[in-house]
C-alpha cells in the first residue's frame, strides 16, 4: 500500500488465461500448455500459508489468472471471498473444479479427457481427487447459478468430464 491507503500491485506481462486459452490463433498444445502452468500456480497457492492456514482463490476460472507464455508462468487475480467457512479441502477442490469447467468452455477444441489429463498431472493431490468423485457422485458439482456464471460448457462436455472424474481419470 502507498502512504495513501492505495493497494499497489505490480504489472504482470501476459494475457488473462481464459483469452490466451480460447484463442483460435494460438495452437491448442499451446493453450494446454498455458492450462499447465495455472495449474501449477494453483497448486502452488495452495501450498502457500496465510493467516488462517493454506490459501484459497475462490473465485478459480481462467479469468482470474494471467498467464505470460514468454517465461510459461500463471499468476492468480482477482481472489473472491464466495467460499463460506469450509474445510480446507473443499475449499481446494471447489477452486480446482473451477479450473476444470472454465477450461472445458474455453479450450472448445481439446478433448475433455486432455484438458482433465493437463489439469491432473499439475494437480497431483490424491485428496483432492477423490473430494471431486465423492461429490460427484452424490450429485452435480457444477450446476448452481454462481458455478454457470464462472463457466458454462456444454452439456454433453460436462457430462463426459464428470463421468471421467468419478471413474478415476
Amino acid at each position: 500500500m502507498d502512504d495513501q491507503g492505495w493497494l499497489l500491485l505490480p504489472f504482470w506481462p501476459g494475457r488473462l488465461a481464459a483469452d490466451h486459452c480460447a484463442d483460435a490463433l494460438v495452437p491448442v498444445e499451446e493453450r494446454l500448455r498455458a492450462l499447465s502452468a495455472v495449474v501449477h500456480a494453483l497448486h502452488e497457492l495452495h501450498g502457500t500459508l496465510g493467516p488462517d492456514g493454506p490459501l484459497c482463490h475462490g473465485d478459480a476460472t481462467l479469468r482470474n489468472v494471467v498467464h505470460d507464455p514468454e517465461s510459461s508462468s500463471a499468476r492468480w487475480i482477482d481472489f473472491d471471498t464466495v467460499h463460506e467457512p469450509a474445510e480446507i479441502t473443499e475449499r481446494q477442490a471447489d477452486d480446482v473444479r473451477a479450473v476444470l469447467y472454465s477450461a472445458l468452455g474455453v479450450l472448445w477444441d481439446a478433448p475433455v479427457g486432455t484438458i482433465l489429463d493437463t489439469v491432473q498431472a499439475g494437480y497431483r493431490n490424491p485428496g483432492i481427487w477423490q473430494h471431486l468423485r465423492d461429490r460427484l457422485r452424490d450429485g452435480p458439482i457444477h450446476a448452481g447459478p454462481f458455478h454457470m456464471a464462472q463457466a458454462a460448457p456444454s452439456a454433453a462436455r460436462r457430462r463426459e468430464m464428470e463421468r471421467r472424474i468419478i471413474s478415476g481419470g
